[in-house]
């Protein structure tokens, strides 16, 4: 026996649920768009965090640095010159402490420079997201 099959048609959906279906996705897309802000604020405060920290451990190393170049300056004022005196130690000491300590706050203040506080993806994203809903006009 031939069986003749009839050709599929496009299903019928209603105003109703066609409304309601891009409503749901309208959402959906908001959803991600906001979990993708969260994202990049996380990612911000992040990096915050780390630029603050180098700019932390380079200001208390050039702290020290500078306390000990002092130190060293004092006592090569007292001793100018004999033979490699204490304070020429102290001064080495001193700028072996320094030196790192600047290289480190640059690497911090250029990270900090680099910083954007808004996140303009997400914020790009969700502006386009309201501005369709607001122009989108629905059936009544």
């Amino acid at each position: 026996m031939i069986e003749t099959s009839t050709p599929t048609q496009p299903q019928q959906h209603s105003v109703a649920e066609l409304v309601s279906g891009i409503l749901d996705d309208a959402q959906r897309l908001l959803k991600q768009h906001i979990d993708m802000l969260r994202a990049e604020v996380k990612e911000d405060l992040r990096n915050a965090k780390q630029a603050g920290q180098l700019l932390g451990i380079g200001s208390i190393l050039c702290f020290t640095g500078a306390l000990l170049l002092l130190i060293g300056l004092v006592y090569g004022l007292e001793a100018l010159f004999p033979n490699l005196p204490p304070w020429a130690c102290w001064a080495m000491v001193g700028g072996t402490v320094l030196l790192p300590g600047i290289v480190i706050l640059v690497a911090g203040d250029r990270i900090l420079a680099a910083l954007n506080p808004l996140p303009e993806k997400s914020y790009q994203a969700l502006q386009e997201d309201f501005t369709w809903l607001s122009k989108t006009k629905l059936p009544k």
